[in-house]
């Protein structure tokens, strides 16, 4: 899972810097197939499936981009195409399944997070503190017992970023997190009006899927959260909104964006 999550993290970037088409675009074009590559090998389902997600999300962002000029007509459009979308998902949830070879409790997660939840609710307001939960003969032991593992290196996590958040900090602290992420969105989305540039915003979405099956959020050394707090920091520093909302980008800023894209 680690490898297919960093695979595709180098796919994103290689692939918006192949769509600049600039000086030596064919090589970055290269090193975004033999990630796509690395990605499938990986066999991690999770990575797999947001990528397809932020594929789809891609095109379809660039198709309202061309063929529609309201803001209002652009979130109806996006609101019925994701509706749609989540009917048909669960729908063939089953074949969904079988095309990524997963039996129906994905792997053993849904066992995971069902004990989690029921974990969770012990100490709802504040959790059990950060990185209090997974320890050995700590309040995690309840699960390893339970699903007959004892060993904390069989399940060190959630694996569930948002679930994971919550077992550390409580309700307070994956509020504070799913309001961060809202606010990461609305900056990546102003900054890919300003510039054309769609990276923050592919990245933004790519970590919030794959924390669905996966646990990047707040994670020690993780080069995920790291590049998540890094691009929302420059991010604003980039963007400087007036009084009455229109966007005037610092160059200085977009441009240490960039840099930090193409490192």
């Amino acid at each position: 899972n680690a490898l297919g999550m960093n695979a595709a993290i180098g796919l994103l970037v290689f692939a918006m810097l192949a769509r600049n088409r600039e000086k030596g675009w064919w090589s970055w074009l290269a090193l975004a197939s033999l990630s796509a590559t690395l990605v499938l090998l990986s066999g991690s389902g999770t990575s797999i499936l947001a990528l397809f997600l932020v594929g789809c999300g891609y095109i379809w962002y660039a198709l309202l981009k061309k063929h529609t000029r309201s803001t209002t007509s652009r979130s109806v459009l996006s609101i019925a195409v994701m509706l749609c979308f989540l009917f048909a998902l669960v729908s063939g949830w089953d074949t969904v399944l079988s095309a990524f070879g997963k039996r129906p409790d994905l792997t053993g997660r849904t066992e995971i997070w069902g004990a989690s939840l029921l974990m969770a609710q012990d100490k709802p307001l504040f959790g059990y503190g950060y990185g209090g939960f997974w320890v050995y003969g700590g309040p995690a032991q309840v699960i390893w017992d339970g699903l007959g593992g004892g060993d904390p290196s069989n399940l060190s996590y959630a694996h569930n970023g948002y679930l994971q958040i919550l077992l550390d900090t409580g309700i307070i602290g994956l509020a504070l997190l799913l309001a961060l992420v809202a606010f990461a969105f609305r900056k990546a989305w102003a900054y890919a009006e300003a510039t054309k540039d769609v990276w923050p915003l592919c990245f933004f979405a790519f970590m919030a899927l794959d924390n669905l099956g996966e646990g990047t959020y707040a994670e020690r050394n993780s080069l995920c959260w790291l590049l998540f707090v890094a691009m929302l920091v420059q991010m604003v520093r980039a963007l400087q909104v007036d009084g009455v909302g229109a966007v005037n980008v610092s160059l200085r800023g977009a441009r240490v964006l960039s840099a930090s894209a193409e490192s």
